[in-house]
């Protein structure tokens, strides 16, 4: 199981040093950004890519540093109580930046905060507090196929696929959006993945618990990866982006594992350096 360990960056992604990021030009929209727990030390440039984005597309991005963990681990293995400490300070971190919208990068974490009606629905404190948050949370792919897109992108000649974080795409479905996004870029040539949006058995926690059984769901996965030969495998969730990229490291292939907003960053920079 050593090989699934990630390289861990030597600096994390901050929420104190991004505490507002001015718009590009003039202003659309004020989000908040959750940056999130995996995603802030595993793949902080996945984030830093987030808040450039958005602000390429006429967002002040405000990024709490009140913010805490989604929960979702914790609803997951029962520990309702602490995930309800946790949404309860994540409502008021983005209740007092005072965002049109709250944008999230992770499929997981962007389902479990869309779910915080649920967890709270009997707390006459949070109860509707959490009706309202609920109603700002956005994935950023959902978010930016639903505003006057920005396209300025450079060209990337390279074949790409996509891979669905089952959360999004099962329980939000979110799946024509990122495949918007992946298409609108020049030079793309964008390859459909079999079962794009079965499980690629990270499940969270679930590579760790079921093992076994895991790596033999991944196997399956490999294989219609291979079957696409796209360089680029996309995806917007921290687990399957681990997944995907112990996928690769397995095929001994040169394919690039890369969350989408890194990939409409890389777009964006292309272009300003054109």
């Amino acid at each position: 199981m050593d090989e699934y360990i990630p390289l861990i960056p030597s600096k994390f992604f901050k929420a104190d040093e991004h505490s507002l990021t001015p718009p590009e030009g003039r202003k659309e929209h004020r989000v908040g950004f959750f940056s999130g727990c995996i995603m802030s030390l595993v793949f902080p440039s996945a984030n830093e890519s987030t808040i450039r984005i958005l602000a390429k597309n006429g967002c002040e991005v405000v990024t709490p540093s009140q913010q805490k963990c989604c929960g979702a681990l914790h609803v997951h293995n029962g520990e309702l109580e602490i995930a309800k400490q946790m949404a309860k300070a994540n409502i008021d971190a983005f209740e007092e930046a005072n965002v049109d919208f709250i944008i999230s990068n992770a499929g997981g974490c962007g389902t479990t905060l869309r779910e915080y009606p649920e967890l709270l629905r009997q707390d006459p404190q949070y109860a509707s507090k959490a009706e309202r948050f609920s109603k700002k949370v956005k994935d950023v792919s959902e978010f930016l196929t639903g505003i006057n897109l920005n396209k300025s992108f450079g060209r990337i000649e390279a074949k790409a696929t996509y891979q669905d974080s089952c959360h999004a795409a099962h329980v939000r479905k979110i799946k024509d959006q990122p495949r918007a996004l992946i298409k609108a870029i020049p030079g793309i040539e964008f390859v459909e993945m079999k079962d794009a949006d079965r499980c690629c058995a990270s499940g969270g926690s679930y590579w760790f618990t079921n093992h076994d059984l895991s790596m033999k769901i991944l196997d399956s996965k490999i294989a219609d990866l291979e079957a696409t030969g796209a360089d680029l495998i996309v995806s917007a969730n921290p687990p399957c982006l681990l997944q995907l990229q112990l996928a690769v490291a397995r095929t001994g292939k040169k394919a690039k594992v890369i969350h989408l907003a890194e990939l409409l960053d890389w777009a964006y920079q292309t272009k300003s350096t054109a």
